[in-house]
């Protein structure tokens, strides 16, 4: 005669989805870029920046006095240069 025992488990699947869900929050968060704001030398607004890597980025905008302005930086955004394009011109990136 075969005799079946159960055992309860105690595992509860609904605790390990909550403490997997705030892990994923937590360890999610501070792994994102973080930005700091740093001075560009214009005036103008910026409506765009891409960085190829943590050193060489650029930056777009227009302002009501010089036009079309795009920025440079090479040692990740201490230094920016800037080139005016066109008066009354918009760039976006």
């Amino acid at each position: 005669m075969k005799t079946t025992v159960k055992t309860e488990s105690k595992f509860n699947e609904k605790v390990f989805i909550v403490c997997l869900f705030f892990i994923f929050l937590f360890t999610n968060h501070q792994v994102k870029a973080q930005w700091t704001p740093l001075a560009s030398g214009v005036n103008d607004d910026l409506y765009g920046v891409y960085f190829l890597d943590s050193t060489i980025g650029y930056a777009v905008g227009w302002g009501s006095s010089a036009g079309a302005v795009a920025l440079k930086t090479t040692d990740g955004g201490e230094n920016w240069n800037s080139t005016i394009l066109s008066n009354g011109a918009f760039v976006f990136s």
